[in-house]
C-alpha cells in the first residue's frame, strides 16, 4: 500500500483478514467515507487489535531469583515486580482483551521475554495452553510459565510493608530510572504522586 495512501486512510496495510492501522481517527473517518458510497451494501469489519501495556519492563532477569522473571495473571489483574517496584494493570479496562481471553489468562504466568513479544502484536489468540502472536501477518507461539517453587503473593508484599508501620521522612528520593519504566509500562508523559 503506498503512503499517500496511508495517511489518507490510516491504514498501513492489510494481509490476509489482518489490518493494521497506523491513525484510528484517519481510518474511522474512511470508514465512514466508503460506507457512504456502499449506500446500503452491508459493512462488516472485524478488528482484532491487542494494546497490552509494557509491564515486563518492570520484571527482573535474575538467574538466582527465575519468579522475578514472570507476570503474574489473577482476577484480571497483570502483575510483576523486581523487587523494588510492584506494578498491577488491570488487563480488563486496558487492552482489548475479551472476557472469555481474561479468563483464559487468570491463574497463569506469562515470562517477561513472552510479555515482550506479545504486547507488540496486531492480535492474540490464546487457550489454555498457548499463546498465538500474529505481528504482520507472521504467527509465533508462546507457552505460558510455571513459577519455580511457591511464588511469592503480591499481597502479601503490600501487607508486609504496612504492618511494618510508617516513619515520618523529612526528605524522599525518587530514583530516576524506576520512574522512566513507570512511564514506559503506564505510556504517560507526567506522574503524579501523592502521599
Amino acid at each position: 500500500m503506498e503512503e499517500a495512501n496511508e495517511t489518507k486512510t490510516g491504514i498501513k496495510s492489510v494481509i490476509g483478514n489482518t489490518v493494521t492501522i497506523t491513525d484510528t481517527d484517519k481510518f474511522v473517518k474512511h470508514l465512514e467515507k466508503v460506507s457512504e458510497q456502499l449506500s446500503g451494501d452491508a459493512l462488516e469489519l472485524k478488528i482484532i487489535e491487542c494494546s497490552l501495556n509494557p509491564i515486563h519492563l518492570a520484571c527482573m532477569d535474575d538467574e538466582m531469583r527465575p519468579n522475578f522473571k514472570l507476570i503474574e495473571i489473577k482476577n484480571n489483574i497483570a502483575s510483576a515486580t523486581n523487587g523494588t517496584i510492584i506494578v498491577k494493570i488491570d488487563l480488563s479496562k486496558v487492552g482489548n482483551l475479551t472476557p472469555s481471553q481474561l479468563k483464559i489468562l487468570d491463574g497463569k504466568y506469562i515470562h517477561m521475554e513472552v510479555w515482550k513479544e506479545i504486547h507488540k502484536c496486531d492480535s492474540l489468540e490464546l487457550d489454555d495452553s498457548q499463546i498465538i502472536c500474529n505481528k504482520n501477518g507472521i504467527n509465533k507461539i508462546f507457552e505460558y510459565s510455571m513459577p519455580q517453587g511457591e511464588f511469592f503473593k503480591m499481597e502479601n508484599i503490600i501487607l508486609d510493608i504496612k504492618e511494618a508501620g510508617e516513619e515520618p521522612k523529612r526528605i524522599m528520593c525518587y530514583d530516576p530510572k524506576l520512574i522512566s519504566i513507570i512511564a514506559k509500562i503506564f505510556k504517560c508523559e507526567h506522574l503524579h504522586f501523592s502521599f
